[in-house]
């Protein structure tokens, strides 16, 4: 039988890390700004639901900005494609509260 610990992996990867030291924005700021950016594409994207075009750019936007959203909170082990239409098809509140779920369960520091 495999060891318990090996069930549990790092939520962002040994792939996906590296130890930085840096001065800049708090990243606390820099993931407000992000989270921000996420509900502009969230309402963006409710707002054009019969141009296929448009909401497959929003599709796009939205892809990355919530991994990127992910990564900054050391979350990306939830960066999955099946969710992302889930969450476009919240609505604007509870959207809200996902990303605020993020940001309290996450880590911006690690």
């Amino acid at each position: 039988m495999a060891d318990i610990d090996d069930l549990f992996r790092d939520p962002n990867g040994s792939a996906y890390e590296a130890r930085e030291v840096r001065t800049g924005p708090p990243l606390g700021y820099v993931g407000e700004k992000l989270a921000n950016s996420l509900r502009a594409i969230h309402a963006g994207h409710a707002l054009a639901p019969g141009n296929h075009d448009v909401t497959a750019q929003f599709r796009r936007a939205f892809h990355y900005a919530f991994v990127a959203f992910l990564a900054l909170h050391n979350m990306l082990a939830l960066a999955d494609l099946d969710r992302e239409p889930q969450l476009l098809a919240l609505s604007t509140d509870d959207f809200s509260d996902w990303l605020a779920n993020i940001e309290r369960e996450g880590s911006v520091t690690g």
